[in-house]
């Protein structure tokens, strides 16, 4: 499997209401991706979602701290 993926650029304002529905679409093929990449390794493909959700909540929450201390 080729676990090479584009992810295509905003076409709307990051202010703009539907910026957040076109951020989930422009991810998912790749999000999709990575999970198969990962289950084609051995993991646990629901695990491999769950660890996915975990980092991107401590990936925001040490730019949170970074900013703070900035």
């Amino acid at each position: 499997m080729d676990s090479s993926f584009k992810i295509d650029a905003p076409t709307s304002d990051a202010k703009s209401p539907s910026y957040d529905r076109e951020c989930r679409l422009a991810l998912k093929p790749a999000f999709e991706a990575l999970l198969d990449v990962a289950s084609e390794a051995g993991w646990d493909r629901k695990r491999v979602a769950y660890e996915m959700m975990y980092l991107a909540s401590h990936s925001i929450a040490e730019r949170n701290d970074m900013s703070a201390t900035a």
